[in-house]
């Protein structure tokens, strides 16, 4: 049973990462994701704390994103590992409602070579469903 829970879960996260589509990645440019049930989410690895980051990376962390918008538990970090000894988490805030659409704050805090990079902001659901940074 549990193999068959781990097959899903695999195949569900393959799938999910199928979706990704991106704009260039590097300063000033921002990521998005097209998560399960196509939920959008422009993310915080798309700027200045993913400059380092490879394509895998990115689209690894960029996940992590939207899972800790979609599903995350308040404080509870998504945790997420690439290749070169990169990892990172993700950890949201509580969901509250600006202007009727529902809205989290998040920090996404990326380890690699001995540094560590975070970085914090908003991200609001757009009428459509999908989540998109604010601020």
């Amino acid at each position: 049973m549990a193999r068959i829970g781990m097959l899903l879960a695999v195949t569900a996260t393959v799938l999910a990462l199928a979706g990704c589509q991106s704009s260039r990645f590097g300063a000033g440019s921002v990521a998005a994701y097209t998560g399960p049930g196509g939920g959008l989410t422009e993310g915080l690895v798309g700027n200045e704390i993913g400059r380092r980051l490879s394509s895998s990376e990115r689209r690894t962390a960029l996940e992590a994103e939207y899972r800790a918008l979609e599903y995350g538990r308040t404080g509870g970090p998504i945790v997420w590992r690439g290749r070169r000894g990169v990892r990172g988490e993700v950890t949201s805030g509580p969901l509250y409602q600006v202007n009727e659409r529902d809205c989290r704050e998040y920090t996404h805090v990326i380890r690699y070579a001995g540094k560590t990079e975070t970085a914090r902001t908003t991200a609001c659901r757009r009428p459509n469903g999908n989540w998109q940074p604010v601020g």
